[in-house]
């Protein structure tokens, strides 16, 4: 009994170690961009990075081939949403938005996963559900609007980071197919080899322009976290603890991880939270809660 108390504690540990890393993820990145270095190279080092330190660990748990034949085109779109779009809308979005948006509107991809289940078929529906993806994309709405002309760049950010949130809805439902034949570390390093090229299209100018001498030593150890803590050991963690704990566990830890963001945002990055914040992150925090109430055994969340 003791020893399953303690293991379920280590996976609980690994949860909020996760959420705690994304959520200051949006904060720390913002150190580094748009001035050190821009979006694309960051992503383009994050690509970079992570693969070099994945695919010694996939040989060395000699982990499994992907079968081309079958699965090749599952691979690519995985790659192309959750690597080379999610990534490079992201960053851009958040260089250009700030880390309390970012945290509150990357909240809407499970109310976006239901919508497109619904849309294809793979869910039924519900009205109280659609009411609440509906109040989700007001929340939203009103903090891409609440600047109106005043900063068009904030405004210009959060649209990215909306855009990259539904794309990211579009990989959840075919990485969890891949998931079914194959460990993560497999799927997280194809993924980011396939969608290597795409991002060096777009990064690599960027990246031979990016001052090395002028990093200050913050800068380096943030470069350091985006790579290794947030590319890395948080999705290594994930893999380790979301499997062993109940859905309604890693649920709490999605709701919590925008609450982290938005206090790191305000008390390390002097951000000021507005009504408009306070107003679309009840929205989205309560639809998170409505659909995970409304369908627990469907973990949208993980």
């Amino acid at each position: 009994m003791g020893n399953s108390k303690s293991g379920l504690a280590a996976h609980h540990m690994a949860m909020l170690i996760t959420s705690i890393m994304y959520a200051a993820n949006y904060s720390i990145a913002k150190m580094l961009m748009p001035h050190a270095i821009s979006p694309y190279a960051l992503v383009l080092i994050r690509l970079i990075g992570a693969s070099l330190i994945l695919f010694p660990i996939l040989w060395m748990m000699k982990g499994m081939r992907p079968d081309w034949r079958k699965d090749g085109l599952l691979f690519f779109w995985c790659a192309m949403t959750g690597v080379v779009i999610n990534m490079l809308l992201f960053f851009k979005g958040l260089s250009l938005s700030m880390a309390l948006d970012a945290a509150i509107i990357m909240t809407l991809t499970p109310p976006a996963t239901y919508l497109i289940a619904v849309v294809s078929g793979q869910d039924s529906i519900s009205a109280r559900k659609i009411g609440g993806v509906l109040l989700a994309f007001i929340g939203v709405y009103a903090l891409i609007t609440k600047f109106t002309m005043k900063v068009p760049e904030v405004n210009m950010g959060n649209l990215l980071l909306l855009i990259n949130a539904v794309a990211y809805a579009f990989y959840i439902p075919r990485v969890k197919k891949l998931g079914r034949t194959y460990d993560p570390i497999t799927i997280c390093a194809w993924t980011f080899i396939m969608g290597l090229p795409v991002v060096s299209v777009f990064g690599f100018g960027d990246l031979v322009a990016v001052q090395w001498s002028i990093f200050t030593n913050a800068q380096w150890a943030a470069l350091t976290f985006v790579v290794m803590g947030v590319t890395v050991i948080s999705y290594l963690l994930i893999s380790f603890s979301s499997k062993k704990l109940p859905a309604a566990s890693v649920a709490f830890y999605s709701y919590l991880q925008p609450v982290i963001a938005i206090a790191i945002a305000i008390i390390f990055y002097d951000e000021r939270l507005t009504l408009v914040h306070l107003f679309a992150g009840a929205l989205i925090l309560f639809v998170l809660w409505l659909l995970n109430m409304e369908n627990k055994k469907r973990n949208v969340y993980a």
